[in-house]
Parts: C-alpha cells; sequence; structure tokens
C-alpha cells in the first residue's frame, strides 16, 4: 500500500463518505456505515474501499477507489470490480473515484461511462481539485484532502495556513496535530507546495508549543523513543 493510500485508509470514514455523498447531491437521511472486506476473488483483486450503506432503510454498497494518477484502464477495472461486488453482495453498488492527480480534470484520459451491449455502464469521478478547498473543514478526517482542493484565487501559503489553523481547533491531542501535520507535508507534495508547506510551519503558534512538548519529553526520557503513533500524554 502506498503512502497516499495509507492515508487515505486512514481517514475515509463515515463523515468523508458523507461528504462524497453531499458532492453527488445524495442526501442521507439516516445512515448507517459498515465498513467491508476489501479483497473480492481469490486472485487478489482487492478494492480501495468498500462500504454498507443503509439509506433511507435502503441497503447500498458504496465503492471507492482512490486514483492518485492517470489510468487508461481505470473504466475496465471498475467494471470488474462492480460485476464482482455485485455478485458477492446482491445490493445496488455505487462507485465513485476519487482523483487525486496533479490538479488537472482527468475526464479526457480516463473515461466513466459507455455502452456494452445491451447495457450502460457508469461510475463517477470526482476530481478534488474541483472542490472548493473549505468544503474539506468540516470534519478532522477530510480535512487533510483541503491542501488538494480548489483554491480560487488565494494564495497557497494562506491556504495552508489556515488549514494549519483550522487543524489546531479541530484535533484533540497533540499527537493528533503532529500526525496530521505528518500527512499534510505527504499530500502538499501533490500540488508541488513542499515550499510553501515549510512556510507555513514556521508562522505556527501551536506548532512551536508541540515542539516544547516533544522536547520536554525527550529531556526526561533521554533513552526511550518517541512514537508519534502513540499517545504520549500518559507517558
Amino acid at each position: 500500500m502506498g503512502k497516499y493510500d495509507k492515508i487515505f485508509k486512514k481517514h475515509l470514514k463515515e463523515d468523508f463518505l458523507k461528504m462524497v455523498a453531499d458532492l453527488l447531491s445524495i442526501q442521507f437521511d439516516k445512515i448507517e456505515v459498515q465498513e467491508k472486506p476489501t479483497e473480492l476473488t481469490s486472485k487478489t483483486l482487492r478494492s480501495d474501499f468498500v462500504f454498507e450503506v443503509v439509506r433511507e432503510d435502503r441497503e447500498e454498497i458504496w465503492h471507492i477507489e482512490e486514483q492518485t494518477d492517470k489510468d487508461k484502464d481505470m473504466f475496465e477495472r471498475m467494471l470488474l470490480y462492480v460485476a464482482f461486488l455485485y455478485k458477492k453482495y446482491k445490493k445496488p453498488v455505487y462507485q465513485v473515484v476519487l482523483y487525486v492527480g496533479d490538479g488537472k480534470k482527468p475526464k479526457s484520459e480516463m473515461k466513466s461511462k459507455d455502452r456494452i451491449g445491451f447495457f450502460e455502464y457508469s461510475y463517477k469521478i470526482i476530481s478534488l481539485s474541483d472542490i472548493p478547498y473549505k468544503r474539506f473543514f468540516k470534519s478532522a478526517n477530510t480535512l487533510p484532502f483541503a491542501v488538494l482542493g480548489k483554491y480560487d484565487s488565494q494564495d497557497s501559503e494562506k491556504v495552508l495556513e489556515e488549514i494549519f489553523q483550522t487543524a489546531d481547533k479541530l484535533l484533540p491531542t497533540d499527537v493528533d496535530k503532529l500526525n496530521f501535520i505528518e500527512d499534510l507535508a505527504v499530500l502538499s507534495k501533490k500540488r508541488s507546495l513542499s515550499a510553501d508547506f515549510i512556510k507555513s510551519l514556521s508562522n505556527l503558534t501551536f506548532l512551536f508549543v508541540l515542539i516544547k512538548k516533544l522536547f520536554i519529553f525527550e529531556f526526561h526520557h533521554p533513552k526511550k523513543p518517541l512514537c508519534l503513533r502513540q499517545d504520549t500524554s500518559k507517558t
């Protein structure tokens, strides 16, 4: 699993799924989400994310693929996925590709609709660069992907500072904030924003507080390595 896949896997939870549905003008009056196994066959065919959703007393399968770059075979892959998903669950399948890319629209190179014999098959492509970045501000799980959104005339350094400030409000622990910075650094590279990322970090008050806490931890526990994936506040 690649570094981008790991970040999506960590954050693609119920609130992210609701945002995807909202972008497709689908309203969830009542939603129950259960993550399902992603293995589809014994021959290692694996999808990225599969959820069982109860919407308006109707059971559905939502299949979401994260696509970092353009793939000329994406249509055939998605067609294969929907066939196996429907065979496995016998329920309506909704498919969405979340396209990261380089900020350009993918539709010219990745088709999402075609007629095959007697039936017409399609899925949705959502290009993250088409989504206004502030739409990702609704939850901690969607926030890291704001850096991949649409800035319009906003300066990228200012957008990053706004993302950091929002993270400071949404994330409850210091470890959560440090992990957020780590994820955002990875995602920023897809928009060639590494330099702006570093500049924005230098303006963060809360980051200096975190660094101070880390320094104190290292001073009192010089032989114990600090792991950002664990809550060290109890140490």
